[in-house]
């Protein structure tokens, strides 16, 4: 996550009256010490232990706090539909539970507010990319250029739907697809970018092979991309050529308030969008199955959500609904201040 988030933000440093605040900001990046999953931080009295999740943003982590003879579970973000989710409930059972009973479960409900969003596994996902790649000959795809697992499905639909066909993006998100390939990829194949193609509107041999077998391109909507569009549109023919949209769909409602102009720009360019998307937060059944496996002794207290009341709705066993907390007071003598983000979250 470190190696990224650097990778990103010396990119930043190259936009004009950026340079200061980014060197502020690598400067931090590079001063913070990272950590192993299961590897134990003491500071103080107070003991922190991470142990990996998946979700969109890569290298995730949850955390058992331990101090003044409670033991905390901080969940942080996380989801049970993706390729390394099938890790969750083992960690849990075997690596945090045997140690002893949680006091508190700290944990997401991002999804609370989104009950109608079908949440579908990331290999679901690959099967109806493949559908498409194959209907279509030019696969433009917008999504997060550092979603580890998104970008694994993206490459390997390109290689099952035909063969020779160029996985193509720009030099940032190369160096993303590699740093990935460096951890992640040698503990699975799946995470292995291999050589993806770096565009450039000098490379003539890339640009007719892409025209020839057809090609994944990964794009941001950013000034860069609509520039190699401009370049690339007048040798495509539309109706082989489709955008994926791979991200939360509120991106590109136009009533909505998360609406991004930079995205509904973008995406306009395309006579062809297909949304292909699943949500990097756990859905409503799988934080279920965390509270009631974790099983707290004193607490649930949800957070990132503006609905958290709802986990009372949640099917949890019954005494656990009671120990769900939403607002500041003291419990086991541990006292629990609640705080509201301006958009209504905890």
């Amino acid at each position: 996550a470190k190696r990224v988030a650097l990778c990103k933000h010396q990119r930043l440093s190259c936009i004009k009256d950026r340079e200061d605040q980014s060197a502020r900001e690598i400067s931090k990046m590079e001063a913070m010490q990272g950590f192993v999953p299961e590897q134990i931080i003491e500071i103080g009295d107070i003991r922190v232990t991470p142990y990996f999740v998946s979700h969109s943003a890569c290298d995730a982590y949850m955390f058992l706090i331990e101090a003044d003879g409670k033991r905390i579970l901080h969940t942080g973000d996380f989801r049970g539909h993706g390729y390394l989710s099938k890790g969750l409930r083992p960690t849990i059972s075997h690596l945090i539970l045997k140690q002893g009973a949680i006091d508190f479960l700290i944990t997401e409900g991002t999804m609370l507010s989104r009950r109608d969003e079908k949440v579908r596994h990331e290999s679901d996902l690959k099967d109806e990319v493949i559908h498409l790649m194959k209907q279509y000959k030019n696969v433009f795809v917008l999504c997060s250029s550092t979603d580890l697992e998104r970008l694994a499905t993206f490459h390997a639909a390109n290689k099952e739907a035909g063969p020779r066909r160029p996985f193509v993006c720009d030099d940032f998100q190369k160096e993303v697809l590699h740093i990935f390939s460096e951890t992640a990829g040698k503990k699975s194949d799946l995470f292995d970018f291999g050589d993806p193609y770096s565009f450039r509107k000098d490379n003539i041999k890339l640009i007719h092979w892409m025209q020839d077998r057809g090609f994944c391109m990964l794009v941001r909507p950013t000034e860069k991309f609509t520039d190699y569009l401009d370049f690339l549109e007048p040798e495509l023919n539309k109706s082989e050529t489709v955008l994926i949209y791979s991200q939360w769909k509120e991106y590109i409602y136009p009533h909505s308030k998360h609406a991004v102009k930079r995205y509904l720009e973008f995406v306009s360019r395309f006579s062809v969008v297909q949304s292909i998307h699943t949500s990097g937060h756990a859905s409503a059944e799988c934080l279920a199955n965390v509270c009631n496996l974790v099983h707290p002794t004193l607490g649930i207290i949800p957070i990132h959500s503006e609905h958290s009341a709802d986990y009372q709705k949640l099917p949890i066993h019954e005494d656990l609904k009671s120990k769900i907390v939403t607002t500041s007071r003291v419990i086991g003598g541990v006292k629990i201040e609640l705080l509201k983000t301006s958009g209504g979250s905890l």
